[in-house]
């Protein structure tokens, strides 16, 4: 069909951000076979012609098979009147219907797509709506200020060229162009947060801020204006495992440039290192003379800082009958108890409420499979996750009291995941535990 002043619009668009990407072969498209992913392999195809298209269709096992036969039907059908060609990937062996375990396996797939053509780009149809929607949720969430730049238009082999356009012209090129798609019935499901937002709260922004779209999306460019460097400062001397630099120079940053800073810094030193806000953060703090966690340890000795990567410690299975005084290693940790406030570094004592002192008890670590319950009564799964998280016996430390679990304690961090409130109301007990992080380098 002839272009529009949509299509026009969107294949001028499209046709800027693959300019760079011509002398590469092929091209991975995402297509969900939903309307966005549809209209983005159609204006590509149009682009760069059919055949350096590579389509990416994955399976992420959530809905009736009835409903994913269907999709299959349409996205192999549309493939074949472009002329493109067709990778399905089948879902995971254990689906699980969350946003974060779908997010995992389709990027799992599209690596295996890269593995075999570490030279492509992967075009995702992210657009401006998902762009608010994104800022929006992480400002609710009090995700950490790297996250209010919102969705990258380019990082690595991932390519998002629709993502200032608009979802209402996506729709409107669908429909001048006729581009089958297929209408995920997820999509009308109000429980997932980004759902919610689309379809509960925007809508009702939408009435008094007509432009809360475009206003997210300013905010997110202005930020990535204004938000500390992603390179490391010259200041910081590397080493192997690390960099350090003057702690004068660590003391005139501000706690998001010496976020930034730590951050800039291991990924020079290990690809693509995993630290959590709340690490990033603690060791940002005023103050502070040392901190490890994610394996990386911080430390001010004398008049220099020093950020390396660690060792990973040993984790022990351990079940531990606790007497108090005794000093128990653990591996990545030690920890011993009182009955009242020991003395030391407020940072290191933790109080774990609901405990009896004069009762035995058992410290130990979680076990897959493990059967636990509380006052409760027996744990399900869905508490189980609430209350343990992922099964980690190094960020995990179950206190059990007459076989019951009494609290859930998060060695690392230093921290209560959870405690038996009720017994606590009863009983107004508790114990005093004096916790210590320890390396390889330390042990």
């Amino acid at each position: 069909m002839p272009s529009t002043s949509a299509t026009a619009i969107l294949l001028q668009t499209l046709g800027d951000s693959a300019a760079t990407w011509l002398d590469a072969r092929p091209w991975g498209v995402a297509y969900s076979g939903g309307q966005d992913s549809a209209v983005l392999l159609w204006a590509l195809s149009r682009i760069a012609g059919a055949g350096r298209l590579q389509a990416l269709h994955v399976d992420h096992g959530w809905r009736s098979t009835e409903e994913r036969e269907r999709e299959s039907q349409i996205v192999q059908a549309w493939c074949q009147t472009l002329g493109v060609n067709l990778w399905q990937f089948p879902p995971p062996s254990a689906a699980r219907a969350t946003e974060q375990a779908a997010r995992i396996h389709r990027y799992r797939c599209f690596r295996e797509f890269l593995s075999l053509h570490p030279q492509s780009p992967v075009f995702l149809a992210h657009h401006a709506d998902d762009q608010a929607e994104t800022i929006l949720m992480r400002i609710l969430k009090g995700r950490s200020w790297q996250g209010l730049g919102g969705i990258s238009m380019h990082r690595g082999p991932f390519i998002r060229p629709m993502l200032g356009l608009p979802q209402s012209l996506l729709a409107e090129v669908a429909r001048e162009q006729a581009i089958p798609f297929h209408e995920d019935s997820t999509n009308a499901d109000d429980g997932p947060t980004r759902n919610f937002l689309r379809l509960r709260v925007f809508p009702l922004l939408r009435e008094r801020f007509p432009r809360v779209r475009e206003s997210l999306g300013d905010l997110a460019l202005a930020w990535k204006q204004l938000a500390p460097s992603s390179l490391p400062d010259p200041a910081w001397r590397f080493f192997r495992d690390g960099a350090e630099c003057s702690a004068s120079t660590w003391d005139q940053w501000g706690p998001l440039v010496r976020q930034a800073q730590l951050l800039a810094v291991a990924a020079r030193v290990r690809e693509s290192p995993s630290l959590s806000r709340r690490f990033l953060e603690t060791v940002s703090t005023e103050g502070r003379t040392s901190a490890a966690g994610n394996g990386w340890r911080w430390r001010r000795v004398g008049r220099v800082v020093r950020w390396e990567a660690i060792a990973a410690s040993g984790v022990l299975e351990y079940f531990v009958k606790a007497t108090p005084g005794v000093v128990y290693d653990l591996g990545s940790y030690r920890f011993s108890w009182t009955a009242d406030t020991p003395p030391g570094s407020p940072s290191s004592v933790l109080r774990v409420p609901s405990v009896d002192p004069a009762l035995p008890w058992v410290w130990r670590s979680p076990v897959s499979g493990m059967s636990l319950s509380s006052t409760e009564g027996p744990w399900d799964r869905k508490a189980r996750h609430r209350r343990l998280g992922a099964l980690e016996p190094d960020r995990c430390a179950l206190v059990i009291q007459n076989d019951q679990v009494i609290a859930v304690v998060d060695p690392s961090a230093g921290r209560i995941r959870w405690f038996d409130s009720r017994r606590e109301k009863l009983n107004n007990t508790g114990i005093f535990v004096t916790l210590v992080t320890r390396s390889d380098y330390e042990r």
